[in-house]
């Protein structure tokens, strides 16, 4: 449907009398961006916990949400053996999703619960959308690293969409 004015009166408190002011504002259906080549689906199996992520791999653009309050998405990523460079951009805030989101990096074998890289955003004052870059090592054989998403205020809705970009790059 085709966006419309639609004007709006604001009283004062107890509907006093005072001067009118008028509003104008646009409504429109807030909507994913277009490009993505996976979706998260939660039906198969649920991914709100560390060792039930879903996996990722280079190349993936993965549109998801935090459908809730208690949602936490969590994700598998296994690097191949040696150096590789890793990109994960999250695209939300920036694009109409009122999710402010944080990404979490864990490595294979956690020491505890607090051995993570946390990134709340980038380096844009106006954009809370997180980008990580971290150069990983995938040891002999290859390691598996788990990626935590979740609401930095710690809501969610249906609206709550973002996408998550994916790039490993091998740095042998």
């Amino acid at each position: 449907s085709e966006a419309s004015d639609i004007f709006g009166v604001v009283q004062e408190q107890y509907n006093g009398f005072g001067e009118n002011h008028f509003y104008e504002a646009l409504f429109s259906e807030v909507k994913p961006p277009l490009e993505y080549n996976a979706v998260e689906d939660e039906s198969i199996e649920d991914n709100n916990g560390y060792a039930r992520g879903t996996v990722i791999e280079d190349g993936d653009r993965l549109l998801a949400r935090i459908d809730s309050n208690l949602d936490r998405d969590w994700f598998q990523l296994t690097v191949p053996p040696g150096l590789s460079s890793l990109t994960i951009e999250i695209e939300a805030f920036m694009f109409g999703s009122p999710l402010d989101p944080i990404l979490y990096l864990y490595p294979p074998d956690p020491e505890d619960e607090d051995d993570y890289l946390r990134v709340r955003n980038n380096a844009d004052p106006n954009n809370l959308d997180p980008i990580l870059t971290y150069t990983l090592d995938g040891g002999e054989e290859g390691l598996t690293y788990n990626l935590l998403v979740k609401s930095f205020a710690g809501t969610g809705s249906e609206f709550s969409w973002y996408v998550m970009d994916v790039s490993v790059d091998s740095t042998n």
